[in-house]
């Protein structure tokens, strides 16, 4: 029987989980940029598509694929690479953007379909994070002694789930108040093209040095 008590691990689960989150990356540069380019809406769906991701890697942790991925070592490779290749195309489409389908880009989809779309981004930049899957394997690997009981996995899912998500649309709200909006309308597009050299920046590390 573990030593700690439900309250005690849960809360160790939720602050190593937090720090993880809050630490800048592709998911941070992502929610910004959809933020400050499209809408406080889509910023929120980048989120729930980031949290979804988190959500399955939780699962699939707490169900052994660890020891899955040890069957074959190359498989965290190739998730990267896949994300890498992701992160590049998705910077890529922000380094070519031009002001003028900034400014059309609301009357030319569907609410529905923009929305999936924010969320799809959201997801697989998330989903193929090599470091992220990695990070849930090893943390929940060492949660072994409480892995077993349903509770733990449900409430500890649910935790790191809704952490990621309040982040996440916190930080939409940041950077779409319409203040921030209305000053930055002119330069949208020059913020689609930085956020998309991060974005570049991100997959190229993934691709060559990590």
């Amino acid at each position: 029987m573990p030593s700690q008590n439900l309250f005690e691990i849960l809360v160790m689960v939720a602050s190593v989980h937090f720090v993880c989150v809050v630490s800048p990356g592709p998911d941070f540069a992502l929610v910004v940029r959809n933020s400050l380019t499209r809408s406080r809406l889509a910023g929120i769906w980048t989120a729930a598509g980031i949290a979804t991701s988190n959500c399955v890697h939780i699962l699939a942790a707490f169900l052994g694929v660890g020891a899955l991925l040890a069957s074959f070592p190359q498989a965290p490779k190739v998730i990267q690479t896949l994300g890498a290749i992701y992160l590049l195309w998705i910077g890529f489409k922000g380094l070519t953007a031009k002001k003028e389908k900034l400014n059309s880009a609301e009357t030319q989809l569907p609410h529905l379909k923009k929305n999936l779309s924010m969320y799809r981004q959201g997801f697989l930049t998330s989903f193929f994070n090599a470091k992220a899957i990695l990070f849930f394997i090893g943390f929940i690997s060492s949660l072994s002694a409480w892995g077993h009981q349903m509770h733990f996995v449900a409430l500890s899912t649910i935790i790191m789930t809704s952490i990621t998500l309040i982040w996440f649309c916190m930080v939409s709200f940041v950077f779409s108040t319409k203040k921030l909006q209305l000053k930055l309308f002119g330069v949208k597009h020059w913020i689609e093209r930085i956020t998309g050299c991060v974005l570049i920046l991100f997959g190229l590390t993934l691709l060559f040095i990590s």
